[in-house]
């Protein structure tokens, strides 16, 4: 389907949902449908690394297509390393593509990722590294993590905040490398909300109407106050025993790191004691956050706080959300997410809640002023 305002492309919808299969052959090898496959087209090598053969299936040229069209979007996360070639395969996550720096640099090498890991103490065999890579790449291997449990290596959907592909996401993927949908001029838009609303307003489909009606009562309708006290930068003070702990994480853009400050406060709003720490920058908001609350956990249980309750505060509510919700998540935030449910049930009487970011204030400003001394 062509024209409109390209909200709709059978084809890429066909691309996504093929993706699934994909997944599920990395996802799932145990089931019939991926064994059966694997035997007859991929026996030798991994689903990335498959060919279309020859004498290939209906289904399968299917299948290929989607793989090709959405492969750049899949990379691995080290567990062990022993799966992942280091020169060849997508597994370094701050390179676009995820791969190595000019490939064809090192052609004819095979070396697996786990030669390059100290497995004794985990941590990076920096001379090696530095040895056998250019220095384009020798960073950007250094600031991949290393889990501390050895566990296997994984392939991802890295266009999602859980690491777990989905047709939806394969599709706004495929539409981002496609760049599907219309050109306009906006050299002479002075308002582009009016324009856009106008744009819909003209469009002859009856679905595009509707939405147009929907998003012109939402832009007419009058924005509900906030309730009393929501927007209160200061802390509020919280029962007699119960101490509270406020962190943030600050980044600024082009940094290489980020730090994480925290501060705790009595019943009495009094401030009591302060810390920040500093963290190599990773590639999400979400992961500099959850590292944040990792670490305030971690300060709790060292210190000892004398207190009957401790609630802990962040303004990111996707890291409570996934804390709390234990839902899968096969990203590298995802270890640090489930470090942080360790720390809850070791620790007895701590809380974590979300508040909104002007009642955060104290907690950013702290992480802040680490990031402009350093």
């Amino acid at each position: 389907m062509k024209g409109g305002l390209g909200f709709r492309d059978l084809y890429g919808f066909n691309i996504a949902l093929l993706g699934k299969h994909c997944w599920n052959f990395i996802n799932n090898p145990q089931s019939l449908v991926s064994r059966i496959y694997k035997e007859r087209y991929f026996s030798n090598t991994t689903m990335l690394g498959v060919k279309k053969g020859g004498n290939p299936s209906f289904i399968w040229k299917g299948i290929m297509t989607a793989k090709t069209e959405l492969q750049k979007g899949f990379r691995w996360i080290i567990g062990d390393g022993e799966s992942i070639n280091a020169t060849k395969d997508p597994w370094i996550r701050l390179k676009a593509d995820f791969c190595v720096e000019n490939s064809h640099m090192y052609s004819g090498r095979d070396e697996l990722v786990s030669a390059y890991i100290k497995q004794d103490t985990r941590e990076w065999n920096i001379p090696l590294i530095t040895e056998k890579f250019v220095s384009e790449d020798v960073q950007t291997i250094l600031s991949v993590p290393i889990p501390q449990r050895r566990t296997r290596d994984r392939l991802v959907w890295s266009h999602s905040t859980t690491g777990v592909y989905s047709a939806k996401e394969g599709y706004k993927f495929w539409q981002k490398q496609a760049n599907v949908g219309l050109v306009y001029d906006m050299q002479e838009v002075e308002d582009v909300t009016i324009w856009l609303l106008g744009k819909l307003s003209t469009a002859r489909d009856e679905e595009v109407r509707k939405i147009y009606v929907r998003a012109k009562n939402k832009t007419n309708s009058s924005v509900p106050k906030s309730k009393q006290g929501s927007q209160g930068c200061r802390g509020v003070a919280s029962g007699e025993g119960i101490l509270k702990l406020n962190m943030d994480a600050s980044l600024f853009s082009g940094a290489p790191d980020f730090t994480v400050g925290m501060v705790s406060r009595d019943h009495k709003n009094t401030l009591l004691v302060g810390r920040t720490s500093c963290f190599r920058a990773p590639v999400s908001v979400f992961e500099e956050e959850a590292i944040g609350v990792r670490e305030a956990l971690s300060w709790v249980k060292d210190m000892q706080f004398n207190a009957c309750k401790v609630e802990l505060e962040t303004d990111s509510l996707l890291v409570v959300q996934g804390i709390k919700n234990s839902v899968i998540n096969l990203l590298e935030v995802g270890e640090v997410l489930e470090q942080c449910r360790r720390y809850l049930r070791e620790l007895e009487g701590i809380f974590i809640h979300f508040i909104r970011n002007q009642a955060n204030r104290v907690a950013h400003e702290f992480a802040r002023i680490t990031c402009l001394v350093n």
